[in-house]
């Protein structure tokens, strides 16, 4: 990781940034009139508003992973920022990140940071397969990292670390998590699933979804809640027929009524699938999957790999997060 310096901005008091990180006009307000918690005066609430932002899990070559979906209040966690592509590629600082909680339908900042602190702006060049990590222990003084502070307490909920730092202006990457929900999970095992791959150019099979590409380097992983019947109008079914008209059928035959989906795709993958749900846990709004791929050998066709699946609601609402663990330990997640 090279680290190439162009300028400073102060964004205490209301200035924005400048030069190749583009924020967003108005977005930076000066300190918050509130009075600071104890022990955090001086400092202000994350001033970076990422309702502006478009938020996912890649984008710009890179993509963004946790080392866990699930894990208890203190315990250690790691987040990687990867540049997935075979080219040498930017970003800014390792600082501009933040830390939110899910509450009442939307994300609320955890990090504060200080009045008058300045976001010094800089380009750091990760050359294929690199990146930056962040490890910390979930806790207030785990997660005050420099030059932030955790001023208020860290309940149980679902949180997500988000990277604002790309060079492609109101874009960010997050990674979504479950922390200190230690009550005893619920497996999930009456399930159905139906695993395809395609790899012909076009728009994504469904909204949000991945789009192949020629390169084969540009690696990403996208996973979705499909939860309402209207939800389905996001699939594009008579493309999807094209392709599979299993996985077609499939979708066309959920009851959502009674079920939900969760979308899982890979990319590069082989043109042979054969994901396998290995266990489904469900704990409060997040809905966890831990998967592996049984794919026999490589091949020399590289194709967008699609895993749904059919989770029953038994009564409960739909989860509003949902995150899937690899056979590597590498986690995804909604954003």
């Amino acid at each position: 990781m090279d680290r190439r310096r162009f300028l400073q901005a102060a964004v205490g008091a209301g200035a924005a940034l400048a030069g190749c990180l583009t924020a967003p006009t108005g977005e930076t307000p000066g300190p918050t009139t509130a009075p600071s918690p104890g022990g955090c005066e001086g400092f202000q609430s994350h001033p970076i508003d990422l309702s502006t932002y478009s938020v996912r899990g890649y984008g710009e070559g890179f993509e963004l992973t946790a080392s866990t979906g699930q894990l208890p209040l203190g315990d250690e966690m790691t987040i990687t920022l990867q540049n997935t592509t075979d080219e040498e590629r930017s970003t800014g600082n390792e600082t501009l990140f933040a830390v939110q909680r899910a509450k009442d339908g939307g994300w609320e900042h955890v990090l504060w940071a200080p009045e008058e602190w300045v976001w010094t702006e800089e380009a750091l060049i990760h050359q294929p397969g690199e990146g930056m990590e962040w490890t910390f222990p979930f806790t207030k003084t785990g997660l005050s990292l420099d030059p932030y502070r955790v001023c208020t307490d860290l309940p149980a909920g679902v949180y997500r670390f988000v990277y604002w730092g790309l060079t492609g202006g109101r874009r960010a990457l997050a990674v979504t998590f479950a922390a200190g929900l230690e009550a005893e999970p619920l497996v999930i095992e009456d399930v159905e699933t139906t695993v395809f791959d395609h790899a012909d150019i076009g728009e994504p099979i469904f909204d949000g979804g991945i789009e192949f590409e020629l390169d084969p380097m540009a690696s990403r992983h996208v996973v979705e809640v499909v939860d309402t019947a209207a939800d389905v109008d996001r699939f594009d079914i008579d493309r999807l027929e094209s392709i599979d008209a299993e996985a077609a059928q499939f979708v066309e035959a959920t009851d959502f009524e009674t079920d939900y989906l969760v979308a899982f795709q890979a990319f590069p993958a082989s043109s042979h699938p054969d994901y396998r749900v290995d266990r489904i846990e469900r704990i409060a709004d997040d809905i966890h999957l831990r998967v592996s791929d049984e794919s026999q050998g490589g091949t020399s066709d590289i194709t967008v790999e699609t895993l749904l699946v059919r989770i029953p609601k038994n009564g409960n609402s739909p989860p509003r997060h949902a995150t899937v663990t690899t056979e590597d330990g590498v986690t995804f997640s909604t954003t």
